[in-house]
């Protein structure tokens, strides 16, 4: 199994749940609703407005052995105590396995660094507190990490929420990791090397510096 994450947001003021079901079938088959479908309640994105939902769902990696096939799904919400449906939504997966570690249970990348003489100072692999709370707790309270906005593409999806949801940046930069799912701390004279090793999908996104009184991070 693996997951996904899927967004709603509130078109309208009034709605108290959202609700995603969800199922799967292989390629140009129809979607089977039996009744025994999955389902996930969507979870509200804090300030945001108009109200932004997610939900992390799991589906499988392969069906029938078969790494490619249709997931289904739609939105029951409800409103002034009433269930209303979306449309069935369909999309492709594609869930081709990439091997992040090699047969000891290393890392691959940061193997391949380590076996170019990188020296690996740390990694802050960004999940739930997003860019503000996940990078201090690789490092000691005397530094921070200034991390340059526009170093690094930002995928569209977090514009869309942020535009729609009309969210600050400082609250999407705590929320979502915003396209940088893990950070490496290396040497300065260094990072040159590391780019070109792991080569497309890897940026230069900021530095290490002295704390002081400010914060933690601070994406400048």
């Amino acid at each position: 199994m693996f997951q996904l994450t899927k967004l709603w947001i509130d078109q309208e003021p009034g709605i108290e749940m959202v609700e995603i079901r969800y199922t799967w079938s292989p390629l140009g088959e129809p979607a089977q609703w039996s009744g025994e479908e999955e389902e996930e309640v969507l979870v509200v994105v804090p300030n945001t407005s108009p109200r932004v939902r997610q939900a992390v769902i799991e589906i499988p990696r392969y069906l029938n052995g078969r790494d490619s096939y249709q997931l289904h799904h739609s939105f029951v919400f409800v409103k002034d105590g009433q269930e209303q449906f979306s449309p069935v939504f369909s999309e492709e997966i594609v869930a081709q396995e990439v091997p992040y570690v090699d047969r000891e249970g290393r890392i691959t990348e940061v193997r391949r660094l380590w076996d170019a003489g990188i020296t690996v100072k740390g990694m802050a692999h960004i999940t739930g507190g997003g860019l503000m709370d996940n990078p201090p707790r690789i490092f000691p309270k005397s530094v921070a990490a200034r991390i340059q906005r526009g170093s690094w593409p930002v995928p569209p999806i977090f514009q869309l929420i942020q535009r729609v949801g009309r969210i600050s940046e400082a609250e999407m930069a705590h929320v979502f990791n915003l396209g940088l799912g893990i950070l490496l701390i290396v040497p300065a004279d260094q990072a040159d090397r590391v780019l070109g090793i792991l080569g497309e999908g890897a940026w230069i996104v900021g530095e290490v510096i002295p704390r002081g009184d400010g914060p933690a991070v601070r994406i400048e």
